[in-house]
């Protein structure tokens, strides 16, 4: 794909030893997440698991101040308190929860977080200049691997007996296959853009989607004490996101305020070394300035 797009593979110019050996602990981690959250369908209800997969940010946060990618700040803390408080009830209101289906989807949420953080620290403060498609490519082989290894022991014979039950169903693989390649694609970009944790809070619309599906289709039974636990949960997420809306908008009106100064400093500094003066500390211009042009120039806020 990158030949046919002409995409420069970075990684490869460089050969940054570092860079290829986070490449790898990205891919195997991934393959890990998928082969540990997979199993974890076994024992537990597709709502279970979507309602787990909502303390992924808490986790996310948590690894993310341990690798630096996050800031340790009081009212977020908070916040993912709330969102682990909400998991914490609905998985509670789960029945039918198992102890092993738990253990797998929870080691699947700490490998994909920790995934997730590897990858921001890949595309955002690497010395090389990287892509998502590029980061993509380099990483897809080493998660290949992942799945592969662990499914050639334990399900390899398996498959190759009832190789005529499954046949049919390649293409539709094939295509679910393309499909995740896609996906992956947009959060590798999405990640690159924002932030792995903004990344994991935009995924709430999808889980809600696999808890409807799974009630419609399969008839799930989703108890009313996992209804008050998701909800709590995802208002603890809209509350982090709007915190981070708040901050980001701050941050580009502190910006914007910052390079309107530099350039009404800019604009002082070009009439003084025209007029050939030079200022005092109270702000007078000597020699033959303009004296009247420099105060109609107020940094402040007002215009030239």
């Amino acid at each position: 794909m990158m030949k046919v797009l002409d995409v420069p593979d970075t990684i490869k110019q460089h050969g940054s030893r570092t860079l290829n050996l986070q490449l790898a602990a990205i891919g195997v981690l991934f393959g890990s997440a998928l082969v540990l959250g997979n199993a974890s369908f076994i024992f537990l209800s597709v709502p279970t698991v979507q309602m787990l997969k909502a303390g992924g940010p808490a986790t996310i946060y948590v690894l993310g101040i341990a690798l630096g990618t996050e800031s340790a700040q009081l009212l977020q803390a908070l916040r993912v308190l709330v969102v682990c408080f909400g998991v914490g009830i609905a998985s509670y209101g789960d029945v039918t929860l198992n102890l092993a289906g738990l253990v797998l989807q929870l080691g699947s949420i700490v490998t994909d977080a920790l995934r997730c953080c590897f990858l921001q620290r890949v595309l955002q403060h690497s010395q090389v200049d990287t892509t998502p498609l590029v980061t993509l490519a380099h990483v897809a082989p080493y998660s290949a691997a992942a799945l592969v290894l662990p499914m050639a022991v334990v399900e390899g014979r398996r498959l190759v007996q009832t190789f005529d039950d499954w046949q049919p169903a390649i293409p539709a693989v094939l295509l679910s296959g393309l499909l995740a390649a896609c996906l992956n694609f947009v959060v590798f970009k999405l990640i690159q853009l924002t932030s792995a944790l903004t990344t994991s809070l935009s995924g709430v619309i999808k889980e809600w989607v696999c808890i409807l599906v799974a009630m419609y289709v399969y008839g799930t039974v989703v108890t009313y004490m996992q209804w008050v636990g998701y909800s709590i949960a995802i208002a603890g997420l809209l509350w982090y996101q709007s915190g981070k809306l708040a901050a980001a908008a701050a941050a580009a009106g502190a910006k914007s305020a910052d390079v309107a100064a530099g350039s009404c400093s800019e604009e002082k500094a070009r009439l003084i070394s025209s007029s050939g003066g030079s200022t005092s500390e109270g702000g007078s211009v000597s020699g033959s300035g303009s004296s009247s042009e420099l105060k109609d120039i107020e940094c402040g806020g007002k215009g030239s």
